[in-house]
């Protein structure tokens, strides 16, 4: 047993140091089979529980660059009227309602209702079924109260497999290949008012 590597995975992660703890019990009670068993029926647990909860950060732009980071460790601008969100996960079954429903709470937790909602998509390597569809009906809901939806950074792939559903084809034109041009076009669309009550 290399000790010192085991040491080294619990501190960087205790989910792993857990899962690889599991294991090595489950072996020497259960024999290396059932053990080994034991251990990815864990790891597999241990996966659907991060990512049922992934990290979501609003994003602004760094001035002077079209580089976006999240507001809460870097110094950055916001696009008045825009709601600008990454999203660091991609989008399933097990995720997709608890990402809308943080979303949501930011959305309302703003000081004037934005106008836009901007997500960021570039960590999303897949969107299943499940998700498509629920963003669907979110849109739908979205627009009802007048907030736009509008896509970024959307990776090659996944955008392959949401062009043919009805979610893709109802947001095609408001998929931008940077968030520096979807902040551009959508600046030209946020109304005065909203500008002159931006801080």
């Amino acid at each position: 047993i290399d000790w010192k590597a085991a040491r080294a995975i619990l501190a960087y992660d205790r989910g792993d140091g857990l899962s690889l703890g599991v294991t090595l019990l489950g072996v020497l009670v259960f024999g290396i089979e059932q053990g080994l068993v034991l251990g990815m029926v864990l790891s597999i647990a241990l996966y659907l529980r991060r990512t049922s909860s992934p990290h979501i950060a609003v994003v602004g732009r760094v001035a002077g660059t079209e580089h976006f980071r999240n507001v809460e460790r870097h110094a950055v601008e916001c696009t008045p009227g825009v709601l600008t969100v990454r999203v660091d996960e991609s989008l399933y079954f097990a995720n997709i309602d608890e990402v809308e429903s943080r979303i949501e709470a930011l959305l309302n937790a703003q000081a004037m209702p934005p106008q836009a909602l901007l997500l960021i998509l570039s960590a999303v390597s897949s969107i299943d079924a499940s998700a498509e569809e629920a963003l669907l009906h979110w849109e739908d809901a979205l627009q009802a109260r007048g907030i736009q939806l509008h896509l970024a950074e959307v990776k090659g792939p996944v955008w392959d497999r949401l062009a043919r559903s009805a979610f893709g084809q109802r947001v095609q034109d408001r998929v931008h290949l940077s968030a520096h041009q979807a902040l551009q076009a959508l600046a030209l669309s946020v109304s005065p008012r909203d500008r002159s009550h931006s801080p």
